[in-house]
């Protein structure tokens, strides 16, 4: 790319997301030299650095209740055409927001309440109702409404996909205000980020450059971790990393581990004379305990209605998605509601006559789930729930086809020749194996792909991750999946950076 060309029509008002910490400075030295006007900054770390253009600065990790301090300015009245123009916005909104019941979000917001003084040690849940969400929701987007408004932004880019509410909604507000978004789904291995403009109708550059190189049809080579996760998925070691529970636990969800019982002693004993602080550590433990203990009973109750081994009869093959996550939301649109997404695909294999097999995602905790969501179908004969630790790749060798969302099986499935029917909005919709479901899209529709499919060789997938390589951004986003095989220095961190921001000016520019 001809970072030459890097220079806006127009001042850039700009709105950027960003989690990264080891980002952050590096971000701010790329803007100074660049034809920025103002800045709003949703980050983990404040810049510190003397700025040439005016900023608007949100921590990230303060911002899930919707308690945006410091902002500069007064925050218009929501008025009764604002709730109804985005009221697509807020039925999204209000199901992101099952990420609020996560204990560290509970906790932490308890934590804003005690520094304000209207702690209340009683009033102690781990679920959010109707109305605090709506609540929360609201805050949310008077603010961004107004702050759009009021600083004139121009464009949005978040580093990655957009999905916890409070980038969600400034996204949202930009897509239906027209003006320019992007931002970047991760692909399946290292070092490379899809570009996106739209959750919707897309990924243009994929889908060219794609039927241009099925045309050529010649054999080509990937990046060096293109081709370790090709040579992975054709081999029998083939698990994600989900399957590391260590890992997945204590790492990427450490909300669900409690401390060692002298720990927290250690912390009441430090804190003896701070009754506040106490009281937050001690709800801290018992919102943990309680979190918990709620995923073990739902665990419990899916087991109890799990068969032991797979019908005898054709079905079909849905692995349900890890929630709350962008996998499901937004990537999956109306289906991140996998109650509905089962009904949907239960009425499919009624029309095709198979059944319908359903396993729960093994790392799924109590948010995102009750009880009903499995009662509701106990007493459905055409449905078989599997134990979440059932051999994967033995259920997709023996189904007729597997249907996702946006999930991992999506991808396994088109290693192994299966068909793939995919609901939602990720770039595995364009692979080869795969039908795409459109929302006015019948059975029939599905059974014809189903009649006419061939399975695609593996050159036909070298190729499709061959465009994807060629339309992508030459950057990491840092995170335990991404660390693996590599390591990044200063100059690393730099080059990625530069990498994804000299795609969104070059875009901004054109």
């Amino acid at each position: 790319m001809n970072t030459s060309k890097l220079v806006q029509k127009n001042k850039t008002n700009l709105i950027l997301v960003n989690y990264n910490k080891q980002y952050s400075d590096l971000i701010i030295d790329y803007l100074k030299r660049q034809k920025i006007n103002h800045l709003t900054l949703i980050d983990v770390k404040k810049p510190k650095q003397n700025l040439n253009f005016s900023l608007d600065f949100f921590n990230a990790e303060e911002l899930a209740y919707g308690e945006y301090k410091n902002h500069k300015f007064n925050i218009d009245r929501l008025v009764y055409s604002d709730i109804l123009k985005y009221l697509e916005l807020e039925s999204i909104v209000l199901d992101m927001l099952m990420r609020g019941e996560k204990p560290g979000k509970i906790y932490n917001n308890n934590k804003i309440k005690i520094e304000k003084n209207i702690f209340d040690f009683s009033n102690i849940d781990i679920n959010l109702r109707y109305e605090e969400r709506r609540s929360i929701y609201k805050k949310h987007l008077s603010l961004w409404l107004t702050l759009i408004k009021k600083r004139k932004i121009n464009y949005f880019f978040s580093f990655s996909t957009p999905h916890i509410i409070y980038d969600f909604i400034p996204y949202y507000i930009c897509k239906t205000k027209k003006i320019p978004t992007l931002f970047t789904e991760q692909n399946k291995y290292n070092g490379f980020r899809i570009p996106r403009f739209d959750l919707h109708s897309d990924m243009h550059d994929l889908i060219k450059v794609y039927k241009k190189l099925k045309k050529i049809n010649k054999k080509t080579k990937l990046s060096t971790y293109g081709e370790a996760y090709i040579n992975k998925m054709i081999s029998n070691k083939m698990l994600p990393r989900y399957y590391n529970k260590k890992q997945h636990s204590y790492v990427g969800f450490p909300d669900i581990r409690l401390d060692p019982f002298v720990i927290f002693l250690l912390k009441i004993l430090k804190n003896i004379f701070n009754k506040k602080m106490i009281n937050f550590h001690i709800q801290r433990r018992i919102i943990q305990s309680r979190f918990i203990k709620k995923t073990k009973f739902l665990r419990s109750y899916y087991n109890s209605l799990c068969v032991q081994s797979l019908p005898e009869s054709d079905f079909i093959f849905l692995p349900l998605h890890y929630q709350p996550e962008s996998s499901t939301s937004p990537f999956g649109q109306m289906y991140s509601d996998q109650k509905y997404f089962i009904e949907e695909v239960l009425h499919l294999s009624s029309y095709l006559k198979y059944s319908l097999v359903v396993k729960e995602h093994p790392t799924q905790k109590a948010t995102g789930r009750t009880l009903s969501f499995y009662e509701d179908f106990k007493n459905n004969k055409n449905l078989f729930f599997v134990k979440s630790d059932f051999d994967q790749y033995e259920i997709i060798k023996k189904c007729k086809f597997l249907v996702t969302i946006t999930g991992t099986a999506g991808w396994e499935g088109i290693f192994l020749g299966k068909p793939v029917v995919s609901y939602g909005s990720s770039y595995l919709k364009h692979a080869p194996g795969v039908y795409n479901v459109n929302y006015n899209d019948d059975h029939e529709k599905i059974k014809k792909y189903l009649k006419n499919f061939k399975k695609p060789s593996i050159n036909d997938i070298r190729l499709f991750f061959k465009a994807v390589e060629l339309t992508s951004i030459k950057g990491f986003i840092i995170g335990d999946n991404e660390q693996i095989g590599m390591q990044m220095d200063e100059n690393g961190f730099k080059k990625s950076v530069n990498s994804f921001l000299d795609y969104f000016f070059y875009y901004a520019s054109v």
